[in-house]
């Protein structure tokens, strides 16, 4: 598995120079200020959770929520007949010390890539490349916001309703977009990837359509994780909120918490 990302996890955790370590930069510098010296020091690289290459086979298919049910039937007709997959069939994060990346599943899903799209430019060895970049920023991000859940005092991750579970995946889904939308090699494969999605990895684009910065989002995470609510919907109210409101994230929350 001969990913970018995972030589420079394993060589060069010490300089700045690859999108983990700008995903922890990122939110050092944009997570509203009022705790996040509390957890500074657990965002720093060599405290990473361990990436395991395993050789497993997720079988089976987690069960969608009712409002993800029609959205299947139709990938499926969409795709001649491909079936959904999800990211965490590629790649999964359980705990502050593990991430796990599936690479039979990933090969695999880069043989699909490659058949499908074709690449005179790429082989299927650069796709698998790319995809793995993907999913490790996408877990990455479970870990961050399971960290900043963890270090208020409050719950880890709780991944039962579907409030929950979009509140997850749509701030992975959302930050991963993030972090590889200017490279259009890896961004190429992350749209491609979409349609195969559940719901639970495209709600983050209710994000993007409107136009929300980076601080109202982080100002959202702030007062959801601040007030022991892992939910999508209070997630986006809080965004939507704070968007309407001018001046710095502490103003904005200071603003939202006195109404």
């Amino acid at each position: 598995m001969d990913s970018i990302i995972l030589r420079y996890y394993k060589y060069h955790r010490g300089s700045r120079d690859n999108m983990l370590d700008e995903l922890i930069f990122l939110f050092n510098e944009n997570y509203p200020e009022r705790f996040i010296d509390e957890v500074k020091g657990f965002f720093h690289n060599f405290e990473w959770p361990d990436i395991c290459l395993s050789e497993k086979i997720v079988k089976g298919f987690l069960e969608p929520f009712p409002e993800e049910m029609q959205e299947i039937n139709n990938e499926i007709n969409d795709f001649n007949g491909l079936r959904p997959f999800q990211i965490e069939y590629l790649g999964t994060y359980k705990s502050k010390d593990l991430v796990t990346l599936y690479i039979n599943s990933i090969e695999k899903t880069a043989g699909r890539y490659h058949a499908i799209v074709g690449s005179a430019q790429y082989q299927k060895r650069d796709i698998i490349r790319f995809l793995t970049d993907i999913i490790i920023v996408h877990e990455f991000v479970h870990w961050i916001v399971d960290i900043l859940l963890k270090k208020r005092g409050r719950q880890g991750f709780k991944y039962t309703t579907q409030d929950e579970v979009f509140f997850h995946e749509g701030l992975a889904q959302y930050f991963t977009y993030h972090m590889i939308k200017y490279d259009k090699n890896v961004a190429s494969v992350f749209s491609w990837l979409l349609p195969f999605q559940l719901k639970r990895y495209k709600v983050f684009q209710e994000l993007i359509t409107p136009g929300y910065n980076l601080n109202d989002v982080m100002v959202g995470i702030w007062l959801c994780v601040n007030s022991k609510k892992q939910s999508w919907t209070e997630l986006k109210f809080y965004i939507d909120e704070a968007s309407k409101i001018k001046g710095d994230s502490g103003h904005k929350i200071s603003t939202i918490l006195h109404r």
